[in-house]
C-alpha cells in the first residue's frame, strides 16, 4: 500500500517530495479520509436544522464546527502544500521532473488546475488502495453475492448479447 502512495507522489510531486515529505503527506491524507469516514458514520442537527451552522463553535453541541474546520485545513494542506514546494524548489532551481513541474513549467494548464487534478490524482490514488478494506470490514453485510446484472436491475441478456 505505501508503494502505491510512493508511485504516485513521486509520478505528481517528483523524488524530492517524495523522499523529504512523502511520510507527512500520507499522515495527513490518513488523517483526512479518516475524518471522512468517521464524518459519514454521524448523525448531525446541522444536516437537519441549517440555520445551526451559525452557531458559535464554543456553543454546547456545535462540535462540527471544529470537525469542520480541521477538514478544511487537512483538505486544503492535502491540496496546496505539495505545489507550494513545487515552487520553491523551483525558485531554488532543485525541482525534480514531475507532473507538476512539467506542467508549470510547459503552461500546458492553469496552474489552479495542475495543483487541483495533481491533488485529486494522488488523493484517490493512494485512499483507493490504502483504505478499501477499512472502510468495508464486512463485505458479506453490505452486498450479498449477487449476479452483476441482478445488482444493476438488468436481464442477463444484456450482458452475454454485447450491448
Amino acid at each position: 500500500m505505501k508503494s502505491i502512495g510512493a508511485v504516485v507522489t513521486t509520478i505528481a510531486y517528483g523524488e524530492h517530495v517524495y523522499s523529504e515529505h512523502g511520510d507527512t503527506l500520507v499522515q495527513l491524507n490518513t488523517e483526512r479520509t479518516q475524518l471522512v469516514a468517521w464524518v459519514f458514520t454521524k448523525f448531525w442537527f446541522v444536516n437537519i436544522l441549517p440555520f445551526l451552522r451559525y452557531t458559535p463553535s464554543w456553543f454546547p453541541g456545535a462540535y462540527f464546527q471544529q470537525v469542520a474546520k480541521r477538514g478544511l485545513f487537512l483538505a486544503n494542506r492535502v491540496r496546496f502544500w505539495p505545489l507550494e514546494i513545487i515552487k520553491n524548489a523551483m525558485a531554488d532551481g532543485t525541482a525534480d521532473e514531475s507532473l507538476v513541474y512539467k506542467h508549470i513549467t510547459e503552461a500546458v494548464f492553469t496552474e489552479n488546475t495542475t495543483r487541483d487534478s495533481t491533488s485529486v490524482m494522488y488523493s484517490a490514488g493512494v485512499d483507493t488502495v490504502r483504505f478499501v478494506p477499512s472502510n468495508y470490514p464486512r463485505p458479506h453485510s453490505s452486498l450479498r453475492r449477487q449476479p452483476l446484472c441482478a445488482i444493476c436491475s438488468l436481464p442477463s441478456s444484456y450482458f452475454l448479447n454485447g450491448k
